[in-house]
């Protein structure tokens, strides 16, 4: 090929439809037959001389249109990363008003809440404020036996991508106020999850323990509130007094499980469950409180293992040797098997009247009576 001429159009017949169909206005080489520079063009001669094709222009003005390409990625970074500093604030200013309202909604209903000065988080994925030195507790009562919680810190998060929902985690030391009396409480990991409007709630735990010298130790803790809707998980639990209550069932409750709806003026027992040693319990019906605040009401109760559990009430001498006698004629009788492999099951009426516990009409036990402090 001799420097300066013009190359034949047929030649580039080839590149002209690459050009086309790639978006790359024509090579000036084709258009004049201006000889190229060697100093500038010497990677293109050898383009040239190995295929055949003459370099586009794209080769020519490459290095301007590469600074737009970068330019519009700087731009888009710094768009994309402002944004994100703005989400983040966003959610930052959204969880300290939304922790604010829920305050003060609760001190109007007489809970005390106090902590020190709220501290924000670092910049993150999630927006964080840190409540230390946080004790609550609820209003007089609210709740049998008094209720309070106390953390050495809270930290609350709320990610940007989902402002409904606030997720609060303790820190540090933490205790429990059960019935007056403050326990120590700590485990390997605790999270709640609320609704910023109070619609639903979520807590969940693993390896929990309460008290000091006799703890209760619970492997794993799940507890939600939707609306009236109130579900709770509790599985291993375990406490030394157990064997006091019920003989030869053992320290440990394998499952706890209740499934109810809590109205104003009364509790409905969709379900509770419990199984603790050979004993499969289930528990439903509707409980409302009478002239003294205490429960009473009519429920179903069914039983598998009943025949060890009135062993181990006759052991304890929580019921006299009568109520033993008839609730083992009346086990008898009412036993069935319902086909599902686990055993004879028993289904009995129960009814809690004056803090007293009845079923099939056989006193059982007397309550203790809930403290309403």
């Amino acid at each position: 090929m001799r420097s300066g001429a013009p190359l034949p159009r047929r030649t580039f017949a080839g590149a002209e439809r690459m050009i086309h169909r790639f978006g790359v206005p024509p090579p000036r080489i084709m258009r004049s037959g201006a000889p190229l520079p060697r100093r500038t063009f010497a990677g293109a001669e050898r383009m040239i001389h190995r295929f055949g094709v003459p370099p586009p222009r794209i080769m020519l003005y490459g290095r301007p249109m590469l600074k737009r390409i970068l330019a519009l990625l700087l731009t888009l970074a710094v768009l994309a990363g402002g944004g994100a500093i703005l989400a983040f604030h966003i959610a930052t200013s959204r969880l300290e008003a939304g922790w604010r309202d829920w305050a003060e909604r609760r001190r109007a209903e007489g809970w005390t809440i106090q902590h020190m000065t709220p501290e924000r988080g670092p910049y993150g994925l999630e927006a964080a404020l840190r409540l230390p030195g946080l004790n609550l507790s609820a209003p007089r009562g609210a709740m049998p036996g008094g209720f309070g919680f106390r953390a050495e810190e809270l930290e609350l998060t709320l990610s940007p991508s989902d402002l409904k929902g606030v997720t609060l985690r303790p820190q540090g030391e933490q205790a429990l106020t059960l019935g007056g009396v403050q326990l120590p409480l700590r485990t390997q990991e605790l999270t709640a999850r609320i609704a910023l409007d109070g619609s639903a709630a979520r807590l969940d735990g693993t390896t929990l323990r309460l008290g000091q010298d006799q703890p209760l130790t619970i492997a794993s803790l799940a507890f939600s509130q939707t609306g009236e809707n109130l579900q709770l998980t509790a599985d291993r639990l375990s406490h030394a007094a157990l064997p006091l209550v019920l003989r030869g069932f053992g320290n440990t409750i394998q499952t706890l499980r209740a499934d109810l709806r809590a109205q104003p003026a009364s509790i409905e027992l969709r379900q509770v469950e419990l199984r603790w040693g050979a004993l499969a319990a289930q528990l439903s019906g509707t409980l409302t409180p009478d002239d003294r605040r205490q429960p009473s009401g009519r429920l179903t109760l069914r039983l598998r293992g009943a025949d060890e559990l009135l062993n181990s009430l006759a052991q304890t001498g929580l019921v006299p040797q009568s109520g033993i006698t008839a609730a083992r004629l009346v086990v008898r009788m009412s036993a069935r098997d319902p086909g599902d492999g686990q055993g004879p099951m028993v289904e009995l009426p129960a009814e809690i009247r004056g803090g007293a516990l009845t079923i099939a009409r056989i006193p059982i036990a007397r309550l203790p009576p809930l403290e309403w402090r």
